[in-house]
């Protein structure tokens, strides 16, 4: 129950506190909002992987945390969070260096 609230808040939080002030702009400027980001595309994969991730981690232990499986879901949740961090900031070597803009 934990797991599914903690999901589906945050993907509530990021479409409504991400996607109301982009909409209010470019509502105000006819214009629409431009994204700089190093590595937006990878994010995205790394957030779809993470949370695929967790869906067949759950599965195998029948949606039921102990411990370990607590552990496993947090080691997940620091390896998204630092692969966003070094992706964006260009750190990791294979990615390209070329800015996306969007």
């Amino acid at each position: 129950m934990g797991i599914s609230n903690g999901l589906g808040a945050n993907t509530l939080n990021v479409l409504m506190n991400l996607g109301s002030p982009w909409l209010i702009k470019s509502i105000m400027t006819s214009s629409p909002v431009m994204l700089k980001s190093n590595a937006l595309a990878y994010n995205c994969l790394a957030l779809i992987a993470a949370v695929t991730a967790l869906n067949i981690l759950l599965y195998f232990v029948d949606y039921k945390l102990s411990t370990k499986q607590g552990f496993l879901t947090l080691l997940l949740y620091a390896s998204f969070i630092a692969f966003m961090v070094l992706s964006e900031l260009r750190i990791l070597p294979f990615l390209p260096n070329a800015k996306v803009d969007c």
